[in-house]
């Protein structure tokens, strides 16, 4: 009797509901293409909102590769589950992103076309990639508050769908009015200090954010244990407005309405509750968050 031969176990966690559904028009061509390279493969739709991550912290360390379609908020639950997993079971992750926006996989270099994605997966390199640690939660390529961050979560799937990138732009210009600064008191890698009012604050271990790419003179890298945090002080009247958003849109980080800089951990306080998102997803409200980055935590295909 001949010795049997295991195959490699590949999950395939897909968000049926992403972007405009359009992952499901190609579920046969992407199993093909992943089945090229025998894999033992199990399929698994995503039911409701948790549902990647409960499915991989359980079972994720019996796969030797886990591939993940969907957009940026399936990717965070995909990350989020794989954190749950111990530090050396965790597999490589690939994503074929199916979002609005995708900004994750534009700062790994993934396509946004399916059929290109899925050739990355079968055939790409695993690179080591930095998680955020938001209190208890998880983040892959941004935490934020203030002006046009509720818009991720507020603006309905089906308006993302049908206007894409604009719909973003849209319900932001509606939010404008009701911008309200917060009073924050930021102590950075333990012994350095930022304190002010700010309408917006972005920390970032991306490229890419809202569908904008960031300068290459930020000199962003997704696996160097820092993120990159953007603070825009509270205008002092449209004047000041119209100059903050001039600064924001040239991505002048040494102008004096905005404070930036680079850490690896962070407290950060506020007089008042703070409504935050972590990756495009609302991240609850808070008056004091730890921040901390964990270098190199997940291994994703790219």
């Amino acid at each position: 009797m001949g010795m049997i031969v295991l195959k490699n176990k590949l999950l395939f966690v897909y968000n049926p509901h992403s972007g405009k559904s359009k992952i499901k028009n190609k579920l046969g061509s992407i199993i093909e293409k992943l089945a090229e390279k025998d894999w033992e493969i199990r399929v698994h739709p995503t039911r409701c909102i948790g549902d990647a991550t409960e499915v991989i912290a359980s079972e994720g360390e019996q796969f030797d590769f886990i591939v993940v379609g969907g957009g940026d908020g399936t990717m965070n639950e995909a990350a989020t589950g794989m954190m749950k997993v111990p530090e050396g079971k965790r597999c490589p992750i690939g994503y074929i992103p199916t979002g609005t926006t995708n900004d994750f996989a534009s700062s790994m270099g993934i396509p946004k076309v399916i059929d290109r994605a899925t050739e990355l997966v079968a055939d790409g390199t695993a690179r080591a990639c930095d998680v955020g640690k938001f209190n208890d939660r998880y983040f892959l390529y941004v935490a934020a508050f203030g002006a046009f961050t509720e818009v991720t979560y507020e603006t309905s799937q089906k308006t993302k769908n049908m206007l894409g990138y604009a719909a973003y732009l849209m319900e932001g210009v509606k939010a404008l009015p009701s911008i309200k600064q917060q009073h924050l008191k930021i102590t950075y890698n333990d012994e350095n200090i930022v304190e002010g009012d700010y309408i917006l604050g972005i920390i970032s271990n991306s490229t890419s954010i809202a569908g904008m790419k960031y300068s290459d003179k930020l000199n962003i890298s997704m696996n160097d244990g820092e993120f990159e945090c953007i603070l825009v002080k509270n205008p002092l009247n449209p004047i000041d407005l119209q100059l903050t958003l001039g600064d924001l849109i040239m991505q002048n980080v040494e102008s004096p309405r905005i404070d930036y800089f680079k850490f690896s951990k962070a407290v950060i306080e506020s007089e008042d509750s703070v409504k935050w998102t972590l990756d495009g997803e609302f991240g609850g409200e808070h008056k004091k968050v730890y921040v901390e980055n964990i270098m190199s935590a997940i291994n994703v295909v790219c």
